[in-house]
């Protein structure tokens, strides 16, 4: 049954365009083909589908000798887009660490930002709603969360994302942190993760503390006032419990 509904998704998107209808992703909800086959439970998907990178990655091209200042950030989305296949899909947040690691191997917590119960969201954590449908990221600004998918509770940071599996919460630490040339950057959170909820974890370096966005994104980092340096995998359902994430896994 699952081929014959792709069949006939496949035959109407072929007819659309070739009567040269212009209607956004082949006049079909996008939605709505995700959701299609019965094969796609969130159970047994730990990686989002569109998602940009789909598990640790260090940009070997990235030349970053003349950045000094980072960011830490999440990417936080259901496993699929699908409404009914987000209950449940939650992530909490009690802490999140930016360690440095010295040329020498030494390690110290540079930056900590916990998020207490029944307190405000911290001001140097900010979050926003980005596009996920066609395409992840489809713009670059995205919409400041005003606490209607995120807020404080009494377990620390939360994120309610069964109401927004449509669309990515991406957030990240604000100012600036100011790096060292020839260190290292992991990031360490204590995190619960529920159902099609999905977690990643990246980097960005910028070339000081205050330099604007110029609007380029260059893989090697010698174009942009910005680039990213490494990204996480994803992480899924913790079994009801907190732990403890340190990003990258590699050493």
């Amino acid at each position: 049954m699952k081929y014959l509904i792709r069949a006939i998704v496949v035959a109407i998107v072929v007819t659309v365009v070739g009567l040269g209808v212009e209607v956004k992703y082949g006049g079909i909800d996008p939605v709505m083909v995700m959701c299609l086959s019965p094969d796609t439970s969130s159970r047994f998907i730990s990686v989002p589908d569109g998602a940009i990178w789909n598990q640790e990655t260090s940009i070997a091209e990235a030349d970053t000798r003349d950045y000094g200042a980072m960011v830490a950030w999440i990417n936080a989305a259901t496993a699929l887009p699908c409404l009914t296949d987000s209950s449940g899909a939650r992530i909490e947040i009690r802490s999140l660490r930016i360690i440095e690691r010295a040329a020498d191997g030494q390690e110290s917590v540079i930056r900590s930002i916990s998020f207490p119960g029944n307190a405000d969201i911290p001001a140097d954590f900010r979050g926003a709603l980005f596009p996920r449908l066609p395409v992840w990221f489809g713009e670059t600004k995205g919409v400041p969360d005003t606490n209607d998918i995120s807020n404080v509770g009494e377990n620390g940071f939360v994120i309610d994302l069964s109401r927004a599996s449509q669309q990515i919460y991406h957030a990240w630490t604000d100012p600036r942190t100011s790096i060292v040339s020839g260190a290292r950057y992991f990031i360490e959170a204590e995190v619960r993760i529920s159902g099609a909820a999905r977690l990643q974890f990246g980097v960005d370096y910028w070339r000081d503390l205050s330099v604007d966005y110029n609007g380029t994104y260059d893989k090697t980092c010698r174009a942009s006032n910005n680039c990213e340096v490494w990204i996480s995998d994803w992480f899924g359902d913790t079994s009801g419990q907190f732990v403890t994430i340190r990003v990258p896994s590699a050493s």
